[in-house]
Order: C-alpha cells, then structure tokens, then sequence
C-alpha cells in the first residue's frame, strides 16, 4: 500500500538487510530494472547498481515494436487471427489448406502488446503459413484478405524476424538460471576495482 518512490523503496531495502543480518558494506551491487525509483533507491543506499541486460533489450525491443509500420502489421495480422478464432469454417479450410502445403497444422498465436516475442510469432506464423491463409481467403473470396500482408509488409515481417529471432534467444538464455550473465558479474568487477585501487 506504499507508493514505489525511491525513497519508500530505498527505506524497504534498508529494512529487509537489517532483517537479514546483511550489511550494506558487503554488498558489492544490485542488478535493477531500468525503473527511474529503482535506480535511484539503490544510489541512495550507496550500493553500485547496474541495469540488467535483459530489461534493457526487452525495452529497446518492445519500443521498435511501436512504430507505425508495425503497429500496422499487427493489426492487421490480429484483425486475421479474429476472423479464424471465430470461424469454425475458415478453421477447418486452413486447415486442410496447411495439408496440403505440407505445414505443420498450427493455430495463430495471440500477440500481447507488452510481450513483443508474442508478436514475433504472430509474425513468424504468417511468414511461414502464408501459402495456407491465402488459399482459404482467395478461395472464399472473403472480404478477410485485406488482412493479409501486402508485398511491402512480407519484406518487413522477414526483416523484423530476422532481427529479432536472435534477440529472443539471447533473452531466453539470459533469464535462464544456468547462464551468468554480465550484468550479474559486472558488480563484482565494480567491487574488486574498488577494493584493489
């Protein structure tokens, strides 16, 4: 029921190390987020702090994902996911239309605007399943094929799969336990510095 100023947050951590028997003086840093409060609380306690990779890759992703051209394409890409999600029809012809390309018969996943590898595979799904889609809506002759991405929008979607294939995996290799990760060891390098100069 606290607001997360820095300061409120600085006093919580202050108040958990005491609980916890631990002395600001052996804490060689703290790995935050890139939360203005979070950087600041942790400079008021004098420890040296350092932004996780991950958050800052997450958030240099997450904004390229809000420019205007791919704000279309998502929409579009979800207006689609709509009109399957609720046609039993346009399901089953998809359906036997994978089939018959030889795809693997696979749903449109659902994008989260604050979780940009959802998008990323709404994006690789329609790379991969566009041969499917357009024999269903061309062969319907339905309305729904304004949703399809144009020739322009193909060449983006390889782009932005491209780029940002590796960026997921880097991010699942840095939240994973098994990785270290530089900005875990940073700290310790601050600290030793410190301590040997």
């Amino acid at each position: 029921d606290v607001d997360h100023t820095s300061f409120n947050l600085h006093d919580i951590i202050e108040s958990t190390l005491v609980d916890w028997g631990i002395q600001i003086s052996n804490i060689s840093g703290a790995t935050t987020d890139n939360g203005t409060n979070v950087i600041k609380a942790v400079e008021l306690l004098g420890i040296n702090g350092i932004s996780c990779f991950g958050h800052t890759l997450n958030n240099g992703v997450t904004s390229s994902m809000s420019l205007s051209p791919v704000q279309k394409l998502l929409s579009k890409i979800s207006k689609l996911r709509f009109k399957f999600h609720y046609s039993s029809k346009l399901r089953r012809l998809f359906k036997e239309a994978q089939q018959k390309h030889s795809l693997p018969q696979i749903v449109m996943p659902v994008s989260c605007v604050t979780r940009w590898w959802t998008s990323l595979s709404a994006l690789q799904f329609i790379r991969d399943q566009q041969e499917a889609l357009f024999d269903v809506l061309y062969k319907l002759k339905s309305n729904s094929i304004k949703y399809l991405p144009n020739c322009n929008e193909q060449k983006l979607i390889r782009v932005i799969c491209n780029l940002y294939e590796p960026l997921k995996t880097l991010g699942e290799h840095m939240s994973s336990k098994q990785v270290v990760t530089a900005s875990s060891i940073w700290l310790i390098y601050l600290k030793l510095k410190e301590s040997i100069l």
